[in-house]
């Protein structure tokens, strides 16, 4: 999820919660208890996407470690071959 979808999330979750209070039929006590379950849900909601990119950033990071050592190796080696090729 990319920062866009985050905010885009949280705005949505912020205009439901004003909503919910502005249209709301139940008491005071049961609807502060359902907007805490929605915001404890939200919570969860967020650390699980906060979770899942940051393996996704490790696993990037990662592969791109991977692609800089196979690129300086096979530098490594073109530049051997060359100076062998050109005797330097």
């Amino acid at each position: 999820m990319n920062k866009q979808s985050c905010a885009w999330f949280t705005c949505g979750l912020a205009v439901g919660a004003a909503t919910g209070l502005l249209f709301a039929p139940k008491s005071g006590a049961r609807t502060r208890a359902k907007i805490a379950a929605s915001a404890k849900r939200g919570q969860i909601l967020l650390k699980e996407q906060a979770a899942e990119m940051r393996d996704t950033v490790a696993d990037t990071i990662e592969r791109g470690k991977d692609v800089i050592k196979s690129t300086a190796e096979g530098m490594k080696t073109a530049v051997g071959a060359g100076r062998k090729t050109f005797g330097a």
